[in-house]
């Protein structure tokens, strides 16, 4: 699955807890390592007791679970049928999955429309080939070794059997099938923003009104703190991902955060090529236009989505793309390591850093 591992996304917490006790209700925070999707899972939510907070967490992280099983693409797990059961019954027969499964992959099937198949969860047959690259380049690069790219050819090849045309969703019967042996699926650009989502949704029909919930990097915020403080979300900079980060944003209402870039999941190559885990599903290269895109909109599987469809995207193109997924509260923060001729977005320069963003970011940007 996609990862966009350990925090693209810095939570800046600006009260301390003395300050936040309206109502009764008061900030709690607990971090955990063993839900699924290769990442940690944090919730942050105001409540009336430490006992109230705790059986959250504890139901949150029984949801993540759940869900990390059925979107595996690596793993089996006994009286589960997930993602990686319909890829291995690929061109044999129909796999009955939950409803869960199918309304992920028709939410993928929605949006790969829509971003004229930027975002692809049909391009299994050639992230596999990009996959085991990557393994086996990442520990070539421990040893002072240079990993081995993939050729065109190979890569093309697998092409052949990628597409929806390849994928049969049954919703009366609840079943997917593959049709062709070789074709494979893999939701990881889209199976931790919708977990994120639903782990969110479950807390405010709990009754949760101010909290985060931040999967990995993949933040999700439910109103605001007490007394209308907004929020502060900061956007990493990509040659520094362990330093303070370069733009703050500050939200003052439910929206969620999401973070793509090339400084994860990545080896250099025999020919120093930076070979990164967000593949072009055009060129089947990794996409070369920025160091990262951040996406800012309320729904949190919409920003997973269009963090990678917008890493394939060029400031040229975006606005008209921009356009035509018509998302009134969209926003989009670009880092680049040079200046771009474009005159369609606002930029500032920080830490060497060219930060181009739309007007909906403009109006979020927090100023200490």
């Amino acid at each position: 699955m996609k990862n966009k591992i350990l925090s693209f996304l810095i939570l800046v917490v600006l009260l301390s807890l003395s300050g936040c006790n309206n109502n009764k209700l008061t900030q709690f925070k607990e971090t955990t390592f063993d839900v699924g999707f290769n990442t940690p899972f944090t919730l942050i939510a105001f409540t009336d007791s430490q006992e109230t907070f705790d059986k959250l967490f504890e139901e949150m992280k029984v949801e993540i679970r759940i869900m990390h099983k059925f979107y595996d693409i690596y793993n089996t797990y006994e009286g589960v049928n997930n993602i990686k059961t319909i890829n291995d019954m690929a061109g044999i027969e129909p796999v009955v999955v939950d409803a869960a499964i199918i309304d992920l992959l028709l939410e993928s099937k929605k949006y790969s429309d829509i971003t004229l198949e930027k975002f692809n969860p049909t391009l299994g047959p050639v992230l596999e080939i990009w996959h085991q690259a990557r393994e086996e380049g990442i520990v070539l690069n421990q040893q002072n070794k240079p990993g081995i790219s993939p050729s065109q050819a190979v890569l093309q090849q697998a092409y052949e059997f990628v597409g929806w045309d390849f994928v049969e969703i049954n919703e009366k019967a609840s079943t997917v099938y593959l049709t062709d042996a070789r074709a494979a699926l893999d939701v990881g650009a889209i199976a931790k923003g919708y977990a994120v989502e639903k782990v969110a949704q479950s807390l405010i029909d709990k009754g949760i009104t101010n909290g985060v919930v931040n999967g990995g990097g993949n933040v999700k915020t439910i109103g605001s703190k007490l007394d209308n403080v907004p929020w502060v979300v900061g956007v990493t900079n990509p040659d520094r991902i362990n330093d303070s980060s370069v733009l703050s944003l500050a939200f003052a209402d439910s929206m969620s955060v999401v973070t793509s870039g090339d400084y994860e999941r990545y080896f250099v190559d025999e020919d120093g090529n930076h070979q990164h885990h967000l593949i072009d599903s055009k060129t089947l290269q990794p996409a070369r236009i920025s160091r990262s895109i951040t996406i800012t909109t309320k729904n949190s599987t919409v920003a997973d989505i269009l963090s990678t469809a917008y890493s394939m995207t060029t400031l040229d193109e975006a606005k008209e793309f921009t356009q035509k997924l018509n998302i009134e509260d969209l926003g989009l923060v670009w880092i680049f390591d040079e200046k771009q001729e474009n005159e369609d977005y606002k930029y500032m320069v920080v830490d060497g850093k060219y930060i181009y963003y739309n007007e909906v970011i403009e109006a979020n940007i927090y100023k200490k």
